[in-house]
Formats: structure tokens, sequence, C-alpha cells
């Protein structure tokens, strides 16, 4: 009885430690300094802007001040694993340990008008969702911005 619960307890750590790895891959952090073009005013730019970054899921979007806002991501650090095996059951405690990733997203006018920034971190899965929000934001050829 007692190997079959240790068997237990070790394939449960197994399962655990490979859904883990798994989710540590997917959640892969990129540093990014990019400017992406957008054209036309910023004041116009801005509404539409607030409302594309909103609407990505798995991120909270704070609004600094006018043209800054910042993207919040809430995640499990990737340190957690080890105290977590090591100090196992009581270890799973660890798993509420949370920490927040900043990706600041600035708008600004440029030469040929408003440009958005992105300065910070995000992660891989969330690159591309921000991006096309920001791309979604584009003013039509009377320089009125569509919304997304």
């Amino acid at each position: 009885m007692e190997t079959a619960i240790a068997v237990l307890v070790m394939v449960l750590l197994i399962g655990l430690l490979g859904a883990l790895v798994r989710r540590m891959r997917a959640t892969r952090g990129v540093r990014i300094l990019e400017d992406i073009p957008v054209g036309g005013p910023p004041e116009q730019v801005e509404p539409p802007l607030v409302a594309a970054l909103s609407s990505i899921k798995g991120v909270q979007h704070v609004a600094v001040d006018r043209g800054q806002h910042t993207l919040v991501i809430r995640r499990i650090p990737l340190w957690v694993i080890i105290p977590l095996w090591v100090t196992f059951p009581v270890g799973l405690l660890f798993l509420l340990v949370k920490e927040s990733v900043l990706l600041h997203v600035t708008l600004f006018d440029g030469p040929a008008g408003a440009v958005v920034r992105l300065a910070g971190t995000t992660e891989v899965r969330l690159l591309e969702q921000i991006r096309a929000a920001v791309a979604s934001v584009h003013p039509d050829h009377t320089g009125a911005v569509r919304p997304p």
C-alpha cells in the first residue's frame, strides 16, 4: 500500500513538472523596444487604441497619463519550480507567488502622424496580440481613425 502511494506521488510530481515546463515555454518572456507608425493625430488615435489594448485577454490595461499606458501581466515566476519540488507538498503554496510583467505603451506625434512605442517585457504568446491590437487602429484616407 505504501509503495502504491509513493508511486502515485511520484507520478503526480512528474506530471506537475511536465505541466510547468510546458507553461514555461508558452510564457517565455521577451524584451521589446519597438515603434509602430499608426498615422493620424494622436488625440484621435488614443481612444480606439485604449479600446484595442483593453480587449486583449490575459493582460490588465492601466492608463498612466494621456498618451501613456501600461499592460500588466500577472504570472508565476520560474524560480518557483525549485522550492515547489524540494518542499512538496507544502511547497504547493509557492504557486501562490505572482510577479508582474510590465509593457509600456506610449503614443506620440511623429513626422508622419501618431507613433506607438512598445517598451518593456511581455510574453511571446501575447506579443502578436498586442501588435495586432495596435495595427487595428489606423486612420482612413480622410485622417479619421477607424475603430477596431
